[in-house]
């Protein structure tokens, strides 16, 4: 006697099948986003002049999300080491799903992920920037590098 399947059984397990995928997607995006978040994140008290780069997120992210945060931190660490030691330059990850982080979307018209550079002088943010173009230039990470560099050169020059 041979087992078939009837195309409702089928669908079904195909639901099944999809559903616990996409349960197991969420949950290593999860893990993943919350390791990078601390394992990048710099701390301290902030200096009263300084840039800050911040990539504005979610909480569930895709593959390239995770890649922008990750090429975003590349190119500073690589490319500003002392800056970021010293203070004179900052990176944050910010989950803007977090009720204490929501203000940001309107402080920076935020509409969807984003990468912002800001330049402080006592304290007080002076100028801002989305960087909007990190979306196009994911399929080239030298582009991207350099993208993300020229900009906070261009601030770290204004300090």
């Amino acid at each position: 006697m041979s087992f078939r399947p009837s195309a409702r059984q089928t669908l079904i397990l195909l639901v099944v099948a999809w559903t616990a995928w996409i349960a197991i997607q969420a949950w290593r995006s999860r893990s993943s986003s919350a390791a990078s978040d601390s394992a990048i994140a710099v701390t301290g008290p902030a200096k009263a002049n300084r840039v800050g780069t911040y990539y504005f997120h979610v909480t569930a992210r895709c593959r390239t999300c995770m890649m922008i945060q990750a090429y975003t931190a590349e190119a500073l660490t690589a490319g500003f080491r002392d800056a970021l030691a010293s203070g004179d330059l900052e990176f944050r990850p910010v989950n803007i799903q977090c009720a204490e982080d929501r203000h940001f979307i309107q402080d920076y018209k935020l509409y969807t992920r984003s990468v912002v550079i800001a330049r402080f002088n006592d304290g007080r943010q002076i100028e801002w920037k989305n960087l909007e173009n990190v979306w196009d230039l994911t399929e080239s990470k030298p582009a991207f590098l350099s993208y993300v560099r020229r900009h906070a050169r261009e601030c770290l020059g204004r300090l």
